[in-house]
């Protein structure tokens, strides 16, 4: 019994699973904004920081979003922020694992990118978001900053894009 509802359990959770793009419209999604990333990691150890960017809108409102680095991924997809035009304001980088600190956060600069969500629009920045982690002097060194993005690596994810259930209902601004 315990097997049969182990082999249910994988049988539902990998169906679930499935690669598709949300439907405009549904669960007020309106926009989809992709940053390309390039997680480059030369230890044994796991990344050592997820990285939360405040954005802020023309209006002024300021929206967050967090990503964890990893090797396995060309770009990093967020649908839950309205249209209109925004700008990185400022970047945390925080410890992937709980320390004993005041704050495991610690602010960064960030490159003021500016970009616009449309109804419907998929918007691809034109930055990609570079994290490399290698072993320097005995310890962990990481480095991680955005850096532009040549045209043919855009390419590569519209076309990974093309893939998904629901691509044809968007289009790429």
């Amino acid at each position: 019994m315990k097997y049969l509802v182990l082999i249910n359990f994988i049988i539902i959770f990998f169906t679930g699973c499935t690669n598709k793009l949300p439907i405009p419209g549904s669960d007020n999604i309106e926009s989809i904004l992709i940053i390309p990333q390039n997680a480059i990691n030369k230890t044994k150890n796991p990344f050592g920081f997820k990285y939360t960017f405040t954005l802020k809108n023309e209006d002024g409102m300021e929206k967050t979003i967090e990503f964890y680095p990893r090797t396995n991924k060309k770009y990093f997809m967020f649908d839950s922020l309205s249209t209109g035009t925004y700008k990185f304001e400022s970047r945390q980088d925080c410890l992937a694992v709980r320390g004993r600190t005041k704050t495991n956060c610690r602010p960064r600069k960030t490159k003021p990118i500016k970009f616009t969500l449309s109804s419907n629009g998929i918007t691809i920045l034109k930055n990609s978001f570079h994290v490399r982690q290698i072993w320097k002097n005995k310890s962990n060194s990481i480095s991680a900053r955005f850096t532009s993005i040549k045209k043919v690596k855009i390419q590569e994810i519209i076309e990974e894009l093309k893939k998904l259930e629901n691509f044809e209902k968007w289009k790429i601004i």
